[in-house]
């Protein structure tokens, strides 16, 4: 059983400096994605904030609502968008009026949590019908999975639950719970970093657009089914 206390103690120490997180121009990768954001949007696992900055600067009638598991990851969230409401919650157990909101984010958050369906039905439930919801996963599909799990620092607080989705996998819980995908795109790498590779891996799916789904990370947007 998944100890949640120490998952929150972890990204409680994620939540100090050095801060740990996705760069900014993922985020502005994901909001391309979800497209116009409008009415209320909810980020669960919020982390330091930087997806909900953005949104609120590219859209900024929203309506913000943030929540994590870690208090001090409020808190960043907090102090870097005053104007957002927070609520330090489980994803699984979210905190929320049925048919909240009309966008959901969860990007880099549905590996972590022990019941994912269980997440998803949280969503569907606070999710408007027709609403979206936002996904972002790590891809077990990634060419460079399995080096990457060979080398990669085994002490992070985010290792007592991490589940690396297959773009199969992923789709297919999405559709179990009553989400329709309606984009399904790659974020990061194929394999190289950066440089003159990673120029060739860029032509490589401007030429065959079906490798995204070998990314290191998917995207996904879905519709609520209601």
């Amino acid at each position: 059983m998944v100890n949640k206390k120490n998952i929150i103690r972890g990204y409680d120490q994620l939540g100090q400096p050095p801060f740990l997180g996705m760069p900014p121009k993922f985020h502005d990768l994901c909001l391309k994605i979800a497209g116009t954001i409008r009415g209320k949007v909810l980020d669960i696992g919020c982390g330091h904030g930087t997806l909900l900055e953005r949104t609120i600067r590219r859209f900024p009638g929203v309506k913000a609502y943030g929540c994590d598991l870690s208090s001090v990851m409020c808190s960043r969230t907090r102090s870097m968008n005053p104007l957002a409401l927070m609520a330090q919650a489980d994803a699984e157990y979210l905190p929320f009026a049925d048919d909240s909101f009309d966008h959901v984010f969860m990007v880099e958050v549905l590996e972590h949590v022990p019941e994912a369906g269980q997440a998803l039905l949280e969503v569907k439930r606070v999710l408007r019908p027709r609403g979206r919801l936002l996904v972002a996963v790590p891809n077990r599909d990634w060419f460079h999975y399995d080096r990457h799990m060979r080398s990669r620092p085994k002490d992070l607080p985010m290792d007592a639950q991490w589940h690396w989705y297959a773009a199969a996998e992923i789709k297919a819980l999405l559709k179990k719970f009553g989400f329709e995908p309606t984009k399904v795109t790659g974020g990061e790498n194929l394999y190289f970093g950066g440089g003159l590779p990673r120029q060739m891996e860029r032509l490589a799916l401007f030429l065959a657009p079906t490798l995204r789904e070998r990314s290191k990370r998917l995207i996904i947007l879905s519709a609520n089914e209601k």
